[in-house]
């Protein structure tokens, strides 16, 4: 690709984040892990899912998606831009992160589609909330009390703010 100036407005693709070539994260005291260090989106790369208002981190087992408040190899997530404005989440099992017609998601699809495709929005403060446009509309993902992940919101609550975490 290459860089041009030509616009009159900033949109999705006039935004940019610098990094340092050799970054070296600080850890959080409480939990042991580095900081979202990108404001807003994920980089490429293994991530942790996690939502401030539930204190816990979304996990990966045998398809289905659950929460917990420790950290394992279960809630590594590894994102990938897909260069058009969106994302995918494959899981530590090497599964695809989909959000079906009736709003419940799974993470257990081989390859990724338009329901496997997700949109990272800014919330300020390194957080963001996740949506998908497959079925219709504006649908953000939210992390429910008994730790189960939906994908049925049409607005940003604390139930739908995340971070994540390298």
């Amino acid at each position: 690709g290459h860089l041009e100036g030509n616009r009159d407005a900033v949109g999705a693709f006039e935004v940019f984040s610098l990094e340092p070539e050799h970054p070296q994260a600080p850890q959080h005291a409480d939990r042991g892990l580095p900081p979202q260090q990108h404001q807003g989106l994920l980089a490429n790369g293994q991530h942790r899912l996690f939502c401030p208002h539930h204190n816990k981190f979304l996990i990966a087992h045998e398809g289905k998606l659950s929460s917990k408040e420790g950290k394992g190899p279960r809630g590594v997530f590894h994102v990938q831009h897909t260069g058009h404005g969106s994302l995918t989440i494959k899981s530590h099992e090497g599964k695809f992160m989909s959000v079906q017609a009736d709003g419940s998601v799974v993470c257990d699809r081989d390859g990724a589609g338009a329901w496997e495709e997700l949109h990272a929005e800014p919330q300020g403060n390194g957080a963001f909330a996740l949506f998908t446009t497959a079925h219709g509309g504006k649908k953000y993902l939210s992390m429910q009390d008994d730790g189960r992940l939906e994908g049925n919101r049409t607005a940003v609550g604390a139930f739908e703010i995340f971070r994540g975490e390298l």
